[in-house]
């Protein structure tokens, strides 16, 4: 039996503000025009699906994770400075559980993950599975949103059961310390 099943995850709201556990990945830097030049968003997105990523395009932080270019020209960021902490995770069966969460979590824990793919300069896709449950796969298509303002970024989540048996309470979620710019580790956010 194969399920499928798949959420809108359109948390990485950016608009308005002026392998295995403990291997190294890569990741990639996507923009919402597709051109570093001609964009205002950026988002970094780890091979295993997180954000807070290398290369690192901006001047407040260590990483890239979520960044708006300022009118000056430079790009800072709204999820890394102070820590790299950003993460999802997946759980089914009211047990068994993955996540990915850089700083918070030392990275990716019961997942198995490889390269990202479909990656142009405003798209990637990251596909993980959960290492104790193999057909559970967790497919994350990272691009812009279709909005007039263009400062907007989604992530289609799609999560597939390609294990030989039913599972029972599904759930995904994401964990974001936001630190939004130019006012960081002071700022009032809300969604």
């Amino acid at each position: 039996m194969r399920t499928r099943l798949t959420i809108l995850n359109a948390a990485l709201v950016a608009a308005g503000f002026a392998f295995s556990a403990g291997a190294a990945q890569a990741g990639t830097v996507i923009y919402n025009t597709g051109s570093a030049a001609t964009a205002t968003i950026a988002l970094g997105v780890n091979d295993d699906g997180s954000l807070n990523t290398q290369p690192n395009i901006t001047t407040n932080a260590s990483a890239t994770g979520l960044a708006y270019k300022f009118p000056d020209g430079s790009w800072r960021d709204a999820t890394a400075p102070g820590c790299l902490c950003e993460g999802w995770g997946v759980s089914v069966n009211g047990t068994t559980s993955g996540y990915a969460n850089v700083s918070t979590d030392g990275g990716a824990t019961n997942l198995t993950f490889g390269a990202a793919t479909g990656v142009t300069g405003s798209t990637v896709t990251t596909t993980t599975s959960l290492t104790s449950l193999p057909g559970l796969t967790v497919t994350q298509a990272y691009s812009p949103a279709n909005t007039a303002s263009g400062a907007l970024f989604k992530d289609v989540v799609t999560i597939t059961n390609g294990t030989a048996g039913a599972l029972t309470d599904v759930k995904y979620v994401r964990v974001m310390d936001w630190d939004v710019p130019p006012t960081e580790f002071s700022e009032y956010v809300t969604i």
